[in-house]
């Protein structure tokens, strides 16, 4: 992912999809949101959708399809993007185009926060990954993947020798972990709220605490909801209607 400036509180606000702007707590609305105050946005996210639901007219949960409409012209799509997703066809007129663009072109916004110090990258080092991915089934599983993700242009293998002596400013490690998987041996697992104990005594808060949400807030705001206002809205529906369903599955 590329770092990228945070956007200040005028461009963020003049977004003409609300919902595409980053969270904002309402006791401090221009300040960004991190992963430390990740409950108390979880908290106004719950006030918030429930003040909602006490005004919402059920019979704005469905759209009627009545056979009048018109397919937009197509646009053309970037030839040049980064990794394997960037939106197309009639994708691109769905009001998040522009942002996923964004991500497509100039890659992912992350604002991890303050820079680590070169003490607490070479104890992060030196400390190693999670016991669970030390094993040798676990090893082997991981290289294989790890050249599987080489060959479709996905990562890249970068060794401590080449940069240890000129690290990287944004640099921070997280130890991996890789539990069982029911379709695979492994599922590897970036530990991002790892929080590392130094040798000092301090510690070193977790990637997620410090990192900034820079996440579309109505994604944020829906999160671990869908299927009960999915639920919900099946049960409030005409007895006799044809209701049409569509899932989609992305994977990289």
């Amino acid at each position: 992912m590329a770092a990228v400036p945070r956007l200040d509180a005028s461009s963020s606000s003049s977004h003409p999809h609300p919902g595409l702007r980053p969270p904002t707590l309402d006791t401090a609305p221009n300040e960004p949101v991190t992963g430390a105050q990740t409950k108390h946005l979880r908290k106004q996210n719950k006030r918030v959708r429930q003040q909602r639901q006490l005004v919402q007219d059920f019979d704005s949960v469905w759209k009627r399809q009545k056979g009048q409409f018109s397919i937009p012209t197509p646009k053309q799509a970037p030839r040049e993007y980064r990794n394997s997703m960037c939106p197309s066809g009639l994708a691109l007129d769905h009001p998040a185009a522009e942002t996923l663009l964004e991500y497509a072109t100039g890659g992912c916004p992350t604002l991890t926060g303050a820079q680590w110090t070169r003490e607490m990258v070479e104890e992060a080092v030196a400390r190693g990954p999670h016991v669970s991915a030390t094993s040798p089934e676990a090893i082997e599983y991981f290289k294989s993947e790890i050249e599987h993700k080489i060959a479709a242009g996905q990562a890249r293998v970068v060794e401590w020798e080449s940069i240890k002596n000129d690290l990287p400013p944004e640099l921070k490690i997280s130890p991996l972990a890789l539990v069982p998987h029911k379709s695979r041996k492994f599922r590897a697992i970036l530990d991002l709220s790892f929080r590392l104990r130094l040798q000092s005594g301090e510690v070193a808060p977790s990637v997620n605490e410090t990192s900034e949400k820079a996440a579309p807030r109505a994604e944020c705001e829906q999160l671990g909801h869908v299927l009960n206002r999915i639920i919900h809205a099946f049960a409030e529906a005409d007895k006799d209607a044809k209701i049409f369903m569509a899932k989609f599955d992305i994977k990289d």
